[in-house]
């Protein structure tokens, strides 16, 4: 009697159920664990529409260090594809940057959510927190350099009376365009005890950027040279006045003309700090790469296109000639087998340096695109001599003499080619981004609005 009322039963803590029973136990608590994650990880995407007093933050405080882009593609396909964000089009919705700074942000707009409490006065409509640096870093990554210029309207605008003393004035309406993109800025009216109103933009357009046919593609790291790879730090940098240029590392990989057995080179940082900005190492690396500039510079005064340079380039510039003229050249007197190439490297820069343009750099000098793989015979060790051979001043040392002799010819070309392709990015392409600019708003907030709120 015992036996059959025991029957069934187990002195185990555990349930004996027949094995399809088990299985489909076991498939419901899996599938119950993955919906509580997934209405944790969607109450967490939809947190800011869930909190009317908040709304998301994407800030310049809110990127983590490294790299401001993630890209997602694993082949490469052709010269114009490769990346996720390769030419993404703005798309119209209450929440459209979700189409164009979270796709250019993309590291950080899928790791983390931030949110913010939102403002008095802008409640009523959904918004996304961010800052000018953040909104001009998202141009710079986005906008084709090469496709820019100076002289058309519809590739870079700001309004003329677009002055400091017009951006706190309530009801302000202006608007940035870097080719694809536009942005639309306006004061709000003041709410209550504010100094000023809230600024709000919308971004618009579509942006591009695309990968240089010279690297190995199936490696991401070829976008190196790259806006789109640009880091925080090195953004940072930029933003406070370093050439459009900068790269604190700047790394060439897969090169047919490398020498044997070299897989990349490295160049280390050619200016350690803000200072050294207006040294010419830079320029050389410029010369020793393919680094493509970001869309525009900052600095205290812009330049004319043509005209003069901006202070601290200009200053670069005059170095690399300095350097060429009053160190190297006296190592090569009349009668040696380089005097003439060492002089016609100096008149080179000097034409550009007057000039402002490499138009005609050809009759200045005739090596010029003859002898360009001069250049991939310095390897690393030497290329970074180089550098900073420029980016100092006086007579040279042994060790800097024997590199002079030993890569003549390279030096010349890198230098000059560093010099015109400056040049050529001031004449055409180059746009000026004020400091006061990016001094009175670079610690405000920008509220993004969507497309309902036209």
């Amino acid at each position: 009697m015992a036996d059959a009322t025991n029957k069934g039963t187990s002195s185990s803590p555990y349930v004996n159920f027949p094995p399809v029973q088990l299985a489909f136990a076991i498939l419901g608590s899996k599938l119950v664990s993955a919906g509580v994650d997934y209405a944790a990880k969607k109450a967490s995407t939809n947190a800011s529409r869930l909190i009317p007093s908040a709304c998301r933050r994407l800030s310049w405080e809110d990127l983590p260090e490294g790299p401001l882009h993630i890209c997602r593609a694993s082949t490469y396909y052709g010269t114009h594809d490769g990346c996720d964000t390769f030419h993404r089009y703005h798309k119209a919705g209450d929440e459209c940057w979700e189409s164009t700074l979270a796709n250019i942000f993309n590291r950080s707009w899928s790791e983390f959510e931030v949110l913010s409490e939102r403002p008095k006065g802008l409640m009523l409509t959904e918004y996304l927190e961010t800052d000018l640096k953040t909104l001009m870093s998202y141009v710079a990554c986005g906008v084709d350099t090469f496709s820019m210029h100076v002289f058309s309207s519809s590739a870079w605008y700001t309004p003329p009376e677009y002055e400091a003393r017009n951006l706190d004035k309530d009801n302000r309406s202006f608007h940035l365009r870097a080719k694809d993109i536009q942005i639309d800025f306006k004061r709000m009216p003041k709410v209550a005890e504010q100094e000023k109103g809230h600024l709000v933009a919308h971004v618009t357009g579509s942006f591009h950027h695309y990968i240089d046919g010279r690297y190995d593609f199936s490696d991401t790291d070829a976008q190196a040279l790259k806006p789109i790879s640009l880091s925080k730090a090195d953004m940072q940098c930029i933003l406070e006045g370093y050439p459009p240029y900068y790269r604190s590392e700047y790394i060439l990989r897969g090169t047919s003309t490398f020498l044997p057995g070299t897989a990349q080179i490295t160049l280390q940082n050619p200016i350690p700090t803000f200072s050294d900005r207006a040294r010419g190492g830079w320029v050389i690396a410029v010369g020793r790469t393919y680094v493509t500039p970001v869309a525009f510079y900052v600095d205290e005064e812009g330049h004319h296109p043509g005209g003069r340079f901006p202070a601290h380039i200009g200053a670069s510039m005059t170095r690399v000639r300095d350097v060429l003229e009053k160190d190297i050249a006296p190592e090569f007197p009349k009668g040696d087998p380089w005097y003439d190439d060492v002089c016609a490297a100096v008149a080179a820069v000097n034409h550009l340096l007057w000039g402002k343009s490499a138009s005609d750099l050809y009759r200045f000098w005739p090596n010029e695109g003859g002898h360009h793989g001069s250049i991939d015979s310095l390897d690393e060790g030497a290329s970074n001599a180089v550098i900073a051979l420029f980016n100092r001043f006086g007579p040279l040392t042994a060790a800097e003499k024997s590199l002079v002799k030993d890569h003549t010819l390279a030096i010349l070309e890198v230098a000059i080619r560093g010099a015109s392709t400056v040049t050529e990015y001031l004449k055409d392409r180059a746009v000026w981004l004020p400091k006061w600019w990016m001094d009175q708003l670079g610690h405000e907030p920008i509220f993004l609005r969507g497309c309902k709120d036209e």
